[in-house]
């Protein structure tokens, strides 16, 4: 439900009130900001999705629905999500100027924090994180599935392709393109989850940890 304070802000942008404008601004901009960082964009371009979010939540305001039970911060956060990986496509800066073999191993980094990472607390988090992996997995292919966990068992890709009798740079490509299908697999999942903040922190082990390794 949304909070007291929320609804007068509510009130206050679909009555089209500048003043309100600011008082939204004030409230929620390092919200979305870190909101659209969580998804792996860096903080110059998280900014520009913050305002992009701003501008689509003043200008779709009238269709929230003040007595619903989602709350407002909850709608933001679904805009601003979309903003974000609408921006990552157009910039294509979720692997910016890098080899596929850079790309291939922040993506499995990123991955490998999920299943792999012993040394991490077992937290609720980790282990439902963990559990939504696994079901992304099942949801690829065979082929995929195998390359992911040779992979991520240390086989290089030269042993696999011997493996599968496959070029080595074929599996390079092919184990990219697993990662990429995981990783939609995974945000599909998360999607269906009702727990908006939940899934802010869920989204953060594929994409905030990817961009924390990159700026390492």
């Amino acid at each position: 439900m949304t909070s007291t304070d929320d609804h007068d802000l509510v009130c206050g942008l679909k009555a089209n009130n500048e003043k309100y404008h600011g008082v939204f601004v004030d409230r929620y901009a390092g919200f979305l900001i870190e909101a659209a960082q969580k998804t792996g964009l860096p903080y110059e371009d998280a900014k520009v999705a913050a305002n992009e979010a701003f501008y689509k939540s003043i200008k779709n305001i009238q269709q929230f629905d003040i007595n619903r039970s989602a709350s407002f911060k909850s709608w933001l956060f679904r805009i601003v999500k979309n903003c974000a990986f609408d921006l990552m496509r157009e910039k294509k800066t979720q692997f910016p100027f890098q080899s596929i073999e850079e790309q291939e191993e922040q993506g499995l980094e990123a991955a490998e924090n999920i299943w792999q990472e012993t040394d991490c607390p077992q937290s609720e988090q980790n282990l439902l994180a963990t559990e939504i992996l696994n079901k992304a997995m099942q949801r690829l292919s065979p082929t995929d599935q195998q390359i992911l966990m040779e992979r991520a068992c240390g086989r290089t890709h030269k042993e696999i392709g011997e493996q599968l009798n496959k070029k080595e740079g074929a599996v390079k490509v092919a184990n990219l393109r697993a990662l990429a299908k995981l990783k939609k697999q995974y945000i599909d999942l998360l999607d269906s989850m009702e727990d908006e903040e939940l899934k802010l922190v869920l989204t953060s082990y594929l994409y905030g940890n990817a961009s924390e390794e990159a700026a390492n």
